[in-house]
């Protein structure tokens, strides 16, 4: 498998990335998956089904992995979404190839294909990460897994992801959040540390002057 460079407020397809196979060498699962069901209702259409999150680690990247797996419906799921990435740098990429063996991912069924994925604009700081793929998933499919690889460590992992999956004009959030990364806390701009010191500073002159 490939991956493509997904700055904040693009859209990206696929073409030209290996969606299929494994990892690069060096990664292994990061602790165990997760799975968050989603179950919806809109003007007589129905969706339900699970949401896999999974993560791998290489010990200086992380490598999040998503998947839907759909139920009992009559409508078919066009595209899902994941929050919780903030301004981090993100790769995508994907794979229809079971990639964490005797886990909770599974190889891809009914021929579906990757399709697009789109970050959130600036105003949202990139933070959600929408996935689709060539043609909906009716029910009882194994859905494409989804990847975004970006720099990390196992400590960063967080499980407060919000996700939500989309199709025949239903919205259903998942059941549980599912597995994202610690946001990126911005470091102070060197004005605001210097305005912090000169505080200090008159503080300490106050209490000096008492």
């Amino acid at each position: 498998m490939t991956f493509g460079t997904l700055p904040i407020g693009s859209t990206q397809n696929f073409a030209g990335l290996t969606v299929t196979g494994f990892l690069p060498a060096g990664f292994t699962q990061v602790g165990t998956s997760q799975t968050a069901s989603y179950a919806g209702t809109n003007a007589g259409n129905t969706i339900s089904g699970n949401l896999i999150s999974s993560v791998f680690g290489n010990g200086t990247d992380l490598v999040f992995a998503y998947q839907v797996q759909t139920g009992v419906s009559n409508a078919q799921v066009a595209s899902f979404s994941v929050a919780g990435f903030t301004t981090r740098p993100l790769q995508y990429g994907a794979t229809n190839t079971d990639i964490d063996a005797a886990g909770a991912l599974v190889n891809t069924t009914g021929g579906v294909a990757p399709q697009t994925v789109v970050r959130s604009g600036v105003g949202d700081f990139g933070d959600s990460v929408d996935f689709g793929t060539t043609s909906s998933l009716p029910a009882g499919i194994n859905g494409t897994i989804f990847l975004l690889r970006t720099p990390g460590i196992a400590s960063d992992i967080v499980n407060t992801g919000g996700a939500a999956v989309l199709g025949g004009g239903v919205s259903a959030n998942t059941s549980a959040a599912v597995l994202t990364i610690m946001q990126v806390t911005a470091a102070p701009e060197p004005g605001t540390l210097a305005l912090a010191g000169l505080g200090l500073v008159g503080l300490i002159i106050r209490r000096r002057k008492k």
